[in-house]
């Protein structure tokens, strides 16, 4: 009987740490001589528009809600556009505690160290903009 409530109390003690810890996603930009515009949300949180020029990310740290936290991004890029569930349930059981997306030509990409999990193609094709969705374009340089 006490050997099951230690192994019970380390059961929860290990959930709630994992539960806890904090996760990192990163949004880098892997488009040659293209700039793209982010803008990503969840629930409690709007961390705002980016632009983010070839080579540059942009990133976030958070405490995952137990109940389940879910960041969404929309992307726009001279290739394509569209809004990805970047932090769901799915998501978090596939990088668990560091998520990096690399926006390609080709749409995002969940990655890990020399490993691609998946890529979804962009949802929109090019030429949409983030303006009809409320957000800003893309400053072009002169």
């Amino acid at each position: 009987m006490i050997l099951l409530l230690i192994k019970l109390a380390f059961s929860l003690a290990l959930l709630l740490t994992q539960s806890y810890a904090k996760t990192t996603v990163i949004i880098e930009n892997y488009i040659q001589n293209d700039e793209i515009l982010i803008r990503c949300e969840s629930a409690d949180n709007n961390l705002g528009s980016h632009v983010l020029k070839f080579g540059e990310n942009f990133s976030w740290r958070f405490t995952p809600n137990i109940f389940g936290t879910k960041f969404y991004c929309y992307f726009q890029s001279g290739f394509g556009a569209g809004e990805y569930g970047v932090y769901t349930r799915d998501i978090e059981s596939r990088c668990g505690k560091y998520c990096e997306w690399r926006i390609l030509k080709t749409g995002p990409c969940l990655v890990q160290p020399s490993i691609t999990l998946f890529c979804q193609p962009w949802k929109l094709p090019p030429g949409n903009d983030l303006a009809s969705q409320g957000l800003p374009k893309i400053p072009k340089e002169h």
